[in-house]
Parts: C-alpha cells; structure tokens; sequence
C-alpha cells in the first residue's frame, strides 16, 4: 500500500508539474507501473505522460494503456494521445471511436480530429462521420460535432450548439466547454448570440461558472 501511494504521488507530482514521468523513473519501473494491478497508478501514469510527447517510448506505453482493461486508465491514455500529433497516435485513437465505453469515445472523437487536422484531416472527418450514424450517447456526439467542426465542417457548430438542450448538466458543460476549445473571432458573433440568449439562473451553478468563463474569454477577444 505504502509503495502505491508513493508511486500514485509521484505521478501525480509529475503531472502537475508538467515533466516527463522517465525522470523520476527509468524504463523498467515505467514498464512495471503500465502493468502494476493498481489501476489508478496505470491512470496517472497515462495521465503524467501527456508532457512527454515527444518520447517514442512514452507513446509506445500509451498505445499499450489505450486498450487497458479498466476504463479509466483508457480515457486518461486516450487523452493524453491527444496531445501526440503522429500516424501511431491517430491509428489508436480512432480505434478508440468503437470502445464499448462512451467517456473513452467521446475523448477519442477529440483527439482524432486534434490529430487528424494534421496528419490526415480526410481520414479523420470520414471516421468521425461514421461513428455520427451510429451513436446515441450525448457526450459522444459533443466530441464529434466538435471534432468535425475543427475539420472544417462548418454547419456542425449548430449542431454542437444544440446539444446544449440537454437535460443533463454534465453534457450542458461539456458543450460549454467544447465552445471554449473552438472559439476564434470567425465564430465569436455565434457563440455571443447563443450565450446572450443563455439565462444561467435556470442551470445548476456547474454550468453558469461555465458560462460565465466562456463570457469572459469572447470578452477577451473583443465580442
């Protein structure tokens, strides 16, 4: 127990701080951390790993965490790929887009586009627009309408604005926060008119902290 909790710091540690977790730890203790039967260590090591994308053994490691049995260790892994602009990191994420598990999906939907604008944005748009016919879960279609918007599908922000009728204030935030992510001057007069007609006193105080944050970034950009 005493060991997990040093080493569950430790990741920690790196993370916050925004270094590569092979600085604490050589390659034989990384390769027992990505097997360790402690699944929250597996999870902060994905998550650590994220700082160190230019490392091909830290991307190989998240290749191997991005099928992880545990779902949590898959979206921190799945995340973290984001951030990995290379064909390896595009092929994992989109297999991700057909994991049986919605939050993996929904971060996978991101990162292909996240990668795919650069490495192959045809691929990428055609993935995310497979994976629209056939999906259902709300947080899913957040990533995908905001992926095929940053692939240049312009009418998706609509759709991505639509969501927000959600009854669920978690899919509410996450559209808030995926408005934040695609916010640019093009489409700031958008934005400022769905959120003028937005009255966060009728949302739970999760979502207008995130309205009120999304205000104050069009402010910043002069809307």
């Amino acid at each position: 127990m005493e060991y997990r909790t040093e080493a569950v710091d430790k990741l920690i540690d790196c993370y916050d701080r925004g270094i590569s977790p092979f600085s604490v730890y050589d390659g034989n203790e990384i390769d027992r951390l990505v097997s360790d039967p402690d699944g929250q260590i597996r999870a902060w090591l994905a998550k650590a790993l994220v700082s160190d994308f230019g490392n091909p053994d830290s991307l190989k490691y998240l290749c191997r965490l991005a099928s992880d049995p545990e779902s949590d260790v898959r979206v921190e892994a799945i995340d973290s790929l984001s951030e990995y602009i290379c064909e390896d990191s595009l092929r994992v994420l989109t297999g991700a887009l057909n994991d049986p598990d919605s939050l993996v999906r929904g971060y996978a939907a991101f990162g292909v586009s996240n990668v795919g604008k650069v490495i192959s944005p045809s691929e990428s748009s055609g993935a995310l627009l497979s994976l629209e016919c056939k999906e259902k879960d709300e947080f899913v279609l957040v990533g995908i309408y905001e992926g095929l918007y940053m692939l240049g599908s312009e009418s998706y922000l609509d759709r991505l604005i639509s969501l927000f009728s959600s009854d669920d204030y978690h899919i509410q935030c996450a559209v808030i926060h995926s408005l934040e992510n695609v916010l640019s001057e093009r489409n700031a007069e958008q934005i400022g008119s769905f959120l003028d007609e937005t009255d966060i006193a009728e949302y739970p105080v999760a979502v207008s902290c995130a309205v009120e944050e999304l205000r104050k970034t069009l402010t910043g950009i002069g809307r």
